[in-house]
């Protein structure tokens, strides 16, 4: 698992995993309503990461990056 600098070394190296990373959103605050969506979704960047792991939660072969939307753990799938 990669953490800290790590993180974003990796990405530095791996440009077409920020590509896979920008085409995910995620909900970046509570609002009192959900209108309009802009304001409770954006894309997810390279700042939002906290980890990156070689296998998925329950095992599956790939590379996730990890975030925590509102303290939960979540991960995307990058490469």
């Amino acid at each position: 698992m990669l953490e800290g600098e790590q993180v974003t070394k990796y990405f530095s190296d791996h440009p077409e995993s920020v590509k896979a990373l920008e085409k995910y959103k995620y909900q970046f605050k509570f609002p009192e309503t959900f209108e309009p969506w802009e304001e409770v979704y954006r894309p997810l960047t390279v700042n939002d990461i906290r980890f990156i792991s070689f296998e998925g939660w329950e095992g599956q072969p790939g590379v996730y990056a990890w975030y925590y939307p509102m303290g939960a753990p979540t991960y995307c799938k990058i490469g």
